[in-house]
């Protein structure tokens, strides 16, 4: 189980690691630990390219990354 604290962690102090995350957010997720669902991983890659994309709402320079996580019943 991947530990969520130690991964803000990482996206807080290495930029770098925020950008790939833009780049290949699934992959990232995955190289950090966490496991991803198919369905999850179609919508991630569907909402960062989305943000991304020329035009988009990412326009900053810098990019925060923030790792939440949902239980639902």
């Amino acid at each position: 189980m991947a530990d969520f604290a130690a991964l803000q962690a990482k996206f807080d102090s290495d930029p770098a690691l925020g950008r790939r995350f833009l780049s290949d957010p699934v992959g990232v997720l995955k190289s950090e630990g966490v496991d991803v669902a198919p369905q999850q991983a179609f919508e991630i890659q569907r909402a960062v390219s989305e943000i991304s994309r020329p035009g988009g709402p990412l326009q900053a320079a810098r990019v925060d990354v923030s790792v939440s996580v949902s239980i639902r019943f």
